[in-house]
């Protein structure tokens, strides 16, 4: 019978297509969740005119209607500014986001700060402190410098470059070289932390060129991305498909566990397979590819975000 995974498996968040949806547009949040992504992310910031602002904080709660107790997979994106920060907070929290997605981010003082605010929503609500969980995205070059203490800070679940606005302050395109190598730099950064990176090796804005969008997730993935945010529906499928495992993968992992614990149970802790030597870190990976697995097929068997 297969172990459980190591102890030393890392405990990330697991969501491989995180679907951005405007605030202020109540038929698309109405149907947001109806589109199998991992996660919905309710947009305060960048897709909502300044003028519909307040409108889209209010709405925040039509994505949540009917959803049920389990809020794992609802995120709102507030507007980090300090005239709408707070009161962004105040209404995620109150519609039941138990994850809030932070622009702008240069520091962990930052996001320490947020938390203060947090915990006062916290225990005003009568929630459990500590309950709502932080996803900062980087998008200047002073954040840039910072990814370390910025990936380990309290409550941080996962990391993100906001590459349209980090293009943008860097003078780049956002598929730029640049860019890639900076988020090599977040890879490694989310792994010391053990958070979830996110991110694509393309535009975020690409929903007219599917194939393109899917070469830059697949690239992605490669750097060790293990999800990403979208704009649009038509890439949900994409970001789901190249985030899981593929059935070949699954097959050669459980060899690999199959092999490794007979190997154990032996005493012998590497063993040959198929013309490579088979010891720790190999099963390791062979875990989490197992563990990404099932993730994967849960989501799948509950229909999206919606049961």
């Amino acid at each position: 019978m297969m172990q459980d995974a190591p102890a030393l498996a890392s405990e990330r968040s697991s969501w491989r297509s995180l679907l951005f949806v405007p605030g202020n547009d109540k038929r698309m949040l109405a149907g947001a969740g109806r589109r199998d992504a991992d996660a919905l992310v309710v947009d305060l910031e960048d897709s909502v005119p300044e003028a519909e602002k307040d409108l889209a904080r209010e709405n925040i709660a039509i994505a949540f209607d009917g959803v049920g107790s389990d809020r794992s997979g609802f995120l709102v994106r507030i507007n980090n500014v300090p005239d709408r920060r707070d009161a962004d907070i105040r209404a995620a929290i109150g519609a039941g986001a138990k994850t809030i997605v932070v622009p702008k981010v240069e520091d962990a003082a930052a996001l320490i700060a947020i938390l203060e605010t947090i915990g006062a929503v916290e225990r005003d609500s009568g929630l459990v402190p500590g309950s709502v969980n932080l996803v900062p995205l980087v998008e200047t070059p002073k954040g840039l410098f910072r990814l370390r203490e910025i990936a380990a800070a309290p409550a941080v679940v996962a990391i993100a470059f906001g590459d349209e606005d980090l293009a943008l302050s860097l003078g780049c395109p956002s598929d730029s070289a640049t860019l890639a190598t900076f988020k090599h730099h977040l890879v490694v950064a989310a792994a010391e932390a053990g958070r979830q990176p996110l991110g694509l090796g393309c535009s975020i804005a690409q929903f007219g060129d599917l194939p393109a969008f899917q070469a830059g997730a697949m690239l992605a993935r490669s750097w060790g991305m293990t999800g990403a945010f979208c704009i649009h529906p038509a890439q949900v499928a994409i970001l789901n498909t190249v985030f899981a495992p593929r059935e070949e993968d699954i097959v050669q992992a459980r060899q690999i566990v199959e092999v490794y614990e007979a190997a154990l149970a032996s005493g012998r802790g590497a063993v040959a397979h198929v013309g490579t030597m088979i010891d720790r870190p190999i099963v390791e990976r062979a875990y989490r590819t197992l563990k990404a697995a099932t993730s994967a097929s849960d989501g799948k068997a509950r229909g999206g975000l919606h049961s």
